[in-house]
Order: C-alpha cells, then sequence, then structure tokens
C-alpha cells in the first residue's frame, strides 16, 4: 500500500480565477509553426504559422459524486478556452475520481472550443455516487488514446470541494510537484487554485489501497 497525502491547508496561497487566469496567460508555453500544419512535435495537433502561446494538451481530473462542480469546472473548462484563442486545436482530457485506482477512465477532445459535449461529460462525471474523501491515486488513463502522457509543459487541474477531501498517493503528488502548470482547484469559496509545487503535504492517517501508475 503506498503513503497517501492531505493538503496543509494553513501554508496553501490560493489564486482566485481572475488572477488563475492571468497565471494561464503567463505560463503558457510558446506553440510556432508554419501555415496551417500538423505540429511536429505531437501528432494530430494543428497549428497556423504564427507563434502563438497555448497548452498542447489540458486535463481535468473532477470528483466523482459531487454535481455542486459542474459549473465551476465548466467555468474553469471555459477560462482554459479563453486563454487557447481560436487558433489551435488542442487536446482536452476529463476524467473523475475518487476511490484509490490502477488507472483512470478518460474521455479525450480534440477541440479548438467550447461545445456542449464537453458539459455532458463533466456533468455524467461529477454525478456518479461517491462520498469524501477523494483520492487522487493515479496519473494514467484509459482507455490510451494517442496523447494521454502528461507532459511537461501539460496544463492539469485536479478539482477538489474542500481541500480537507482530497487526499493524493505520494507518487502522484511527486508527479505533479514537478510540473509548473498543475493546479490543485478548491470550489469550497467559489474558485480558487494553486499550484501543486507550491504547496506542503502532510502524511495521510489513512493509507490508499492499492497500487498506484504513473
Amino acid at each position: 500500500m503506498e503513503k497517501t497525502f492531505k493538503i496543509d491547508q494553513n501554508a496553501a496561497h490560493m489564486l482566485s480565477l481572475p488572477v488563475l487566469r492571468s497565471k494561464l496567460r503567463s505560463n503558457a508555453p510558446y506553440i510556432d509553426g508554419q501555415g496551417m500544419q500538423e505540429y511536429r512535435r505531437m501528432r494530430g495537433l494543428i497549428v497556423d504559422g504564427a507563434e502563438i502561446r497555448a497548452y498542447a494538451q489540458v486535463f481535468l481530473f473532477l470528483p466523482t459524486g459531487m454535481p455542486a462542480a459542474v459549473e465551476p469546472c465548466i467555468a474553469l473548462i471555459k477560462a482554459v478556452f479563453a486563454q487557447q484563442g481560436l487558433e489551435l486545436r488542442f487536446f482536452l482530457h476529463i476524467t473523475s475520481y475518487g476511490e484509490p485506482a490502477e488507472a483512470l477512465h478518460a474521455t479525450s477532445f480534440q477541440v479548438s472550443h467550447y461545445t456542449d459535449k464537453i458539459a455532458r461529460e463533466v456533468e455524467r462525471l461529477a454525478g456518479e455516487a461517491h462520498t469524501p474523501p477523494h483520492i487522487l491515486s493515479t496519473l494514467r488513463l484509459m482507455p490510451t488514446p494517442r496523447n494521454t502522457k502528461i507532459a511537461r509543459d501539460d496544463l492539469v487541474f485536479v478539482v477538489t470541494g474542500r481541500l480537507e477531501d482530497f487526499a493524493i498517493s505520494e507518487s502522484v503528488k511527486n508527479s505533479l510537484s514537478r510540473h509548473s502548470n498543475s493546479y490543485i482547484v478548491s470550489l469550497s469559496d467559489n474558485i480558487q487554485a494553486c499550484r501543486f509545487k507550491e504547496l506542503s503535504f502532510v502524511e495521510n492517517n489513512v493509507l490508499a489501497a492499492g497500487t498506484s501508475s504513473i
């Protein structure tokens, strides 16, 4: 069994949604191309000739059994589309977590604009039965599309209700803490976020069952 950790709430400096939007713009990596073509580092990613700041992949991990998370998650996704602009078709991977698992089932979209299909998927995943605590024990997504491994410059949101209801395995904690654009998003007081690399953790008293795969 792998150790799990909780966020040290006293040391967490959470950002409001407007500040988060600004961070998304300033931290976005540069992507360039030569005319409308497939991005050379990722098959299926289409860019135009101008250099832009955007994320090649966006991952959203949302808690199951939390219907109240639907509208905030949709607002978060729309903030991402506002940052990305219309020049880019990027990969959006949406999954839910709750119980310890070796893999999470994800739905992947290759999109350049927001669609109702995305909203319906958020509603479906958030509505699945589960009660806190929510444990994120793996970053492995199944079924495995072509691009689901989190790269250094990808954007990752892990959504929770209250920070105290969230637990994370040691391996996932270490992985997300190495990524500059990985955020925990709390919905307990509007939408607030903090980068994983800026968080402090304390060991959880309850151990997650099973092992983690990244």
